[in-house]
């Protein structure tokens, strides 16, 4: 395969990287406390994606620059991108994980809700 092709499949894994880990980690049952458990799940899949940028998607990048005949691509792939994953890479995980603990949330309460009683363990029953 051609460093062209190897870094579109790098770029489409940027994503699956950081959004996947920030899924699969809030999934979990620990912590309990879901604020905490997706407050965690951003910071480690924030993490993963400030590595992955500098040690996957910029060398493959300045590799695919160099084969496409680019003068300089280290221009293109450097602190720029990294300075990106730094500043914004944990608002898409946040988001992703926002709207699923409001989902869980609501999942939750209307559980709750239409939860019937257990007519057994009544005073009633036990007169009987």
């Amino acid at each position: 395969m051609n460093p062209d092709v190897i870094f579109k499949i790098a770029a489409a894994g940027a994503g699956l990287v950081t959004y996947g880990t920030a899924i699969y980690l809030f999934s979990l049952r620990r912590p309990t406390n879901r604020f905490l458990r997706g407050f965690l799940s951003a910071l480690v899949a924030w993490v993963l994606g400030v590595v992955y940028t500098i040690y996957v998607y910029n060398p493959l990048g300045i590799s695919a620059g160099h084969y496409n005949g680019v003068h300089f691509p280290e221009s293109n792939f450097g602190n720029n991108t990294v300075s990106v994953a730094l500043v914004g890479g944990w608002i898409g995980p946040a988001i992703i994980l926002s709207i699923m603990g409001i989902f869980q949330a609501i999942r939750d309460d209307v559980g709750l809700r239409t939860a019937k009683p257990d007519f057994e363990t009544s005073s009633d029953s036990k007169r009987e």
